[in-house]
């Protein structure tokens, strides 16, 4: 592989010699100093490693910054398949375990107008809000049904290196997971001790705040570049009742 690369370039560094060559020759012919020649050559080396770290500099940041933003667009197109596929159920079988909901709910009405600051208002009250996570208030068997049903999908999610340089969302992944086993290892759900509701209560809330923030993240990145997701996620919003994805005309309303 490498000799082969080498061997596609050798005619660019035997053109680019020859060039170099061709014209100290000339320089040479026109003026006979080359005295002036050897200097100016000298100097000219002088500063050659200078200017080759300066391109090098360059050049790494250049295309550093345009695999980061690949990596960043495959990233996101990962996050919106978890959003749809897995994340907007699991908000909607987490909702009822929180006391405070209705409080939530009214914070997180999005509007097809929302914009980059409404949703970073929200992100903001999403920090401060009280979550009261109560395991009698939600099901858990059919939250611990859906989430074995996922738990394959989410390991897969873990392996993808892309993923490893998004801490949020890691983090959000593993919160998931852990809130997984402590299910699975719960045979039954409707007899727990008060301190497995309390265990639970306190993973369920880990998992809500992440996945929460996740949500509103993807949401700013497909308000700015894709305003056709935005406006499914709008139409698909666990925190509103009357959300639905489908589009109605005006004679079915």
């Amino acid at each position: 592989m490498k000799t082969n690369r080498f061997t596609n370039i050798l005619p660019i560094i035997l053109i680019l010699l020859a060039s170099t060559g061709a014209v100290f020759a000339l320089q040479n012919y026109l003026y006979h100093d080359q005295r002036d020649t050897g200097f100016y050559f000298l100097q000219e080396l002088a500063f050659l490693p200078l200017q080759v770290l300066l391109v090098t500099l360059v050049l790494n940041e250049m295309f550093a910054r345009q695999a980061k933003a690949d990596r960043m667009k495959k990233m996101n197109m990962v996050i919106g398949a978890f959003v749809f596929d897995i994340g907007v159920p699991l908000l909607k079988f987490l909702a009822p375990f929180d006391r405070n909901k209705k409080e939530l709910e009214s914070q997180l009405l999005l509007t097809a107008n929302w914009g980059n600051d409404d949703i970073e208002t929200a992100l903001a009250q999403v920090k401060k809000h009280g979550f009261a996570m109560n395991c009698c208030q939600g099901d858990l068997a059919q939250l611990k049904r859906f989430l074995t049903e996922k738990r394959e999908s989410m390991l897969r999610l873990l392996e993808n290196p892309n993923l490893m340089e998004h801490e949020d969302f890691t983090d959000l992944l593993w919160a998931v997971n852990h809130l997984t086993d402590e299910l699975l290892y719960r045979e039954k759900l409707d007899s727990i001790s008060k301190s497995d509701a309390v265990h639970l209560a306190e993973d369920i809330r880990r998992a809500q705040t992440l996945l929460i923030t996740s949500w509103l993240t993807y949401l700013q990145h497909v308000c700015k570049d894709y305003p056709f997701l935005f406006s499914l996620v709008v139409r698909t919003n666990p925190f509103n009742p009357k959300a639905q994805a489908a589009l109605m005309d005006d004679a079915s309303k």
